[in-house]
């Protein structure tokens, strides 16, 4: 349980870093608090993001879509975010939620129980270069990538995000 709220409040960081970035453009943009399943930031009446980061891409060169926790529907499955928006190692990657759903389609054999944070997932592991085709925006700027090490501290997240954002 310990490994999900670390995990969670790690993935809270990128969305406040996605959210800066979006408000240059969309001031209005909020993120909304709490267990929200169905997007993570609200940019308008037509654009939502799910904000999802993945620290082994860069071992597996796979990112995994979530589709159902403890028995339940989660992620894809649950999702109204207009956009999908995956931060890995190497990439920002964004899609419209429409392409990666058609996307997933043809992954339908490839589905697997995964052992989560405290309960199992099920979902699809999906080519890092597949999702690369669909997306519609990938910037590789260093800030992001020097987010990524495994193992930050409070401290660490805090202060490069707030380099990134200065």
């Amino acid at each position: 349980m310990q490994d999900f709220f670390k995990d969670l409040k790690y993935g809270e960081q990128f969305e406040k870093l996605i959210l800066k970035k979006v408000q240059k453009k969309y001031p209005n943009a909020h993120k909304i608090e709490g267990n929200h399943k169905e997007y993570d930031i609200l940019i308008n009446d037509k654009i939502s993001l799910e904000v999802k980061v993945d620290n082994k891409a860069i071992e597996t060169n796979n990112i995994l879509i979530e589709s159902e926790c403890n028995g339940k529907p989660s992620g894809i499955t649950t999702t109204k975010a207009s956009h999908w928006v995956f931060i890995t190692h190497q990439k920002v990657i964004w899609v419209e939620t429409i392409k990666l759903k058609k996307l997933l389609k043809k992954y339908k054999d490839s589905y697997y129980t995964i052992q989560g944070d405290w309960q199992a997932k099920r979902g699809y592991f999906l080519p890092h270069n597949e999702l690369l085709d669909i997306s519609t925006h990938y910037p590789t700027p260093p800030h992001y990538i020097a987010l990524m090490p495994t193992i930050l501290t409070k401290s660490q997240i805090k202060n490069r995000i707030k380099e990134i954002i200065n």
